[in-house]
């Protein structure tokens, strides 16, 4: 099933702070795809997501 994957915008990080990503999963005709695990990497390096997407198609986690 393709799928799409949108990094939803966010700002007012801070170094060495923890700030919150939110990442939405669709499908083609930009349907919510819910109860999905995600794997996510940031500079190559795997990030620990244990939720799944939500009803929304959203998945958030924070990060530092």
């Amino acid at each position: 099933m393709p799928t799409n994957f949108t990094i939803i915008p966010f700002s007012g990080v801070r170094i060495n702070e923890t700030f919150t990503i939110s990442l939405n999963l669709t499908n083609r005709t930009g349907d919510a795809i819910k109860d999905k695990s995600i794997n996510v990497m940031i500079n190559k390096q795997p990030v620990t997501v244990t939720d799944k997407t939500n009803d929304d198609g959203i998945l958030s986690f924070d990060y530092v």
